[in-house]
């Protein structure tokens, strides 16, 4: 208890007035200015700096251009796999084709000349049979 009084009253006690000490601030020599002072030492800062720009540069440039490499690279196996596609398209259709006129010409049932075409038996159970009669 005593203590926080002690310490209670250091802070009850008015502060000192100090004198206005900044006027009488003298800086130490080479206060302010760069410490590389030579024309050598600032120079080489200067080709430091501009060797480092131009690695940045260096760098960003070929990560733009294998990125712009790499976009045409997908675009062009884009191209080619449509290509793919028409052709199979194509080709499928023409095979259809061929199997129907091989199949027009041999001149061969209904079911053989579908299963040649499709390589399976229609489906009957889709189907309906109707019976019409007609009057006599």
């Amino acid at each position: 208890m005593k203590i926080l009084k002690k310490l209670f009253s250091a802070f009850k006690k008015k502060p000192v007035e100090r004198q206005d000490k900044s006027a009488e601030f003298i800086p130490p020599q080479g206060f302010g200015q760069n410490r590389a002072t030579s024309p050598v030492g600032r120079v080489s800062q200067e080709v430091g700096s501009l060797l480092t720009l131009f690695a940045l540069i260096l760098v960003l440039s070929f990560l733009v251009l294998f990125y712009t490499r790499m976009r045409i690279e997908v675009s062009l196996l884009d191209r080619k796999i449509k290509q793919a596609r028409i052709a199979k398209i194509e080709q499928e259709r023409k095979n259809s084709s061929l199997r129907a006129e091989l199949a027009r010409k041999k001149g061969e049932d209904a079911v053989l000349t579908y299963w040649k075409l499709y390589g399976a038996l229609p489906d009957y159970e889709k189907n309906r049979v109707l019976r019409i009669r007609l009057p006599d």
